[in-house]
């Protein structure tokens, strides 16, 4: 993740296992509560390096998020979705990891499929702030909640 010394002690990989291996959900939840934050960290210091400073995100910890995402386990989603959310709406940096349609996707899922209204609020606000670093993505959110409120629709007529 980082060319620093912290990476000496493989905290990321450590992190991204116990996230997507550990047989434990409570140290899964902590270790994506943990991740979300050392990422946070990371692309708080990457705000206004050049493209290739030392500061990035590993595309194994943006799996580990979306794995996280895509978890049944409601409290897994919400840190993972947090963590998304205030990298996205406090740095640019984020255009660069999550303003893309495999997350958007995954949000909207989330928002749409979800009763947890703390999870549904947290969602949209994540997709606000994707869409509004970019600006492509607001046809595919259109597009996505058009079709659940058709396929809604179609279901409550039957």
């Amino acid at each position: 993740m980082i060319d620093t010394p912290l990476d000496e002690f493989q905290l990321c990989e450590t992190l991204e296992n116990l996230v997507t291996s550990s047989k434990s959900i409570d140290l899964s939840r902590r270790a994506i509560a943990t991740l979300g934050e050392y990422i946070f960290f990371v692309a708080t210091q990457a705000e206004g390096e050049e493209e290739n400073g030392i500061w990035f995100v590993s595309e194994s910890s943006l799996n580990a998020l979306l794995y996280a995402l895509e978890s049944k386990d409601e409290t897994m989603k919400f840190y993972s979705l947090k963590s998304i959310e205030n990298i996205a709406a406090l740095t640019s940096v984020a255009e660069i990891y999550f303003a893309k349609e495999s997350f958007l996707m995954l949000i909207m899922d989330v928002f749409l499929l979800n009763k947890n209204v703390d999870l549904r609020i947290s969602a949209i606000f994540t997709v606000s702030h994707l869409i509004r670093l970019n600006s492509s993505l607001f046809e595919k959110f259109n597009k996505k909640l058009s079709l659940e409120m058709s396929s809604t629709l179609s279901s409550d007529l039957l």
